[in-house]
């Protein structure tokens, strides 16, 4: 889930592209955020569904964590707010 901090949510969205693929050690390419959605318990928030492919392969669960390890790297990156990460398989 992410909190929006700004106005200009295309450059945010490239932006968090961006350092989810660093992160993951990947390319941009390979990032694809599927959803983005109000969230229903965080007023002023969003719920972003991501994947990632390519190699490595992780699980939803690993990337999971991994984007929590580095929530303050992601978010001061994507001028956004980590609330929780939510990564899905394709």
């Amino acid at each position: 889930m992410l909190e929006s901090s700004g106005s200009h949510s295309q450059n945010r969205l490239t932006l968090l592209t961006q350092k989810l693929a660093d992160l993951l050690e990947t390319s941009a390419d390979n990032v694809q955020i599927i959803s983005i959605t109000d969230a229903a318990d965080e007023p002023g928030s969003v719920d972003v569904t991501f994947a990632a492919h390519g190699s490595p392969y992780y699980t939803p669960e690993k990337l999971n964590t991994l984007v929590w390890i580095s929530r303050q790297d992601v978010s001061s990156s994507s001028t956004a707010v980590i609330v929780s990460p939510m990564a899905t398989t394709i």
